[in-house]
């Protein structure tokens, strides 16, 4: 069952990783963003993405396709807590906005965090980022909720991007936590 922090309910705020960068927290039902080009003429534009529809349609695609792809499973059961994707499914699972810690800024976090039952997702994925990358982003941390390792060495989540229909999202540098793919913009962009 997937619980959305703020959204199909109010789950708390929990710490994230001791010294980390970040925090789980609930999400708003709508993300606003202002972008800011400095090369741009005229006003700022600002883009408003509705958080649940944005993760309905990539959770869709996890459980409608991911879960039933043989492969997937077959790799997930090869996990340490050898559970298929589709078992994990079938627990509790609650998504968290992941919120920068003072001194931090959403660009300095990892696109998503998933531990025990919990995942939480980088609020810049629904700004910049297509739904597919949510998408690989998601399977990734249900692979650590699989047991897959965190280590900074290892590529155990990420293989699983691979056998679970995502394999041009493979990236070979996303050892253990999925550490962030941004390159910073030439645009800032900001939650409202």
């Amino acid at each position: 069952m997937l619980l959305i922090n703020g959204i199909t309910g109010n789950y708390g705020v929990t710490r994230g990783r001791l010294g980390g960068t970040y925090n789980y927290g609930p999400f708003e039902k709508k993300v606003r963003y202002r972008i800011h080009d400095p090369d741009a003429k005229g006003p700022q534009r600002i883009i408003t993405v509705d958080v649940k529809t944005k993760i309905d349609t990539a959770w869709r695609f996890i459980t409608q396709k991911a879960a039933k792809h043989e492969p997937c499973n077959a790799y997930f059961r090869g996990l340490p807590y050898r559970k298929t994707l589709k078992q994990i499914l079938a627990g509790r699972i609650t998504l968290h906005a992941l919120v920068p810690k003072k001194g931090y800024t959403d660009y300095d976090l990892p696109l998503g965090a998933g531990a025990v039952d919990a995942i939480g997702l980088n609020l810049l994925l629904f700004a910049e980022k297509g739904t597919a990358e949510m998408q690989a982003t998601l399977i990734h941390e249900l692979a650590h909720l699989g047991g897959a390792s965190i280590s900074k060495k290892s590529l155990q989540a990420e293989t699983a991007l691979k056998h679970c229909l995502m394999p041009k999202h493979f990236d070979p540098k996303a050892y253990g936590d999925l550490q962030p793919r941004w390159r910073k913009p030439r645009h800032d962009v900001r939650v409202v």
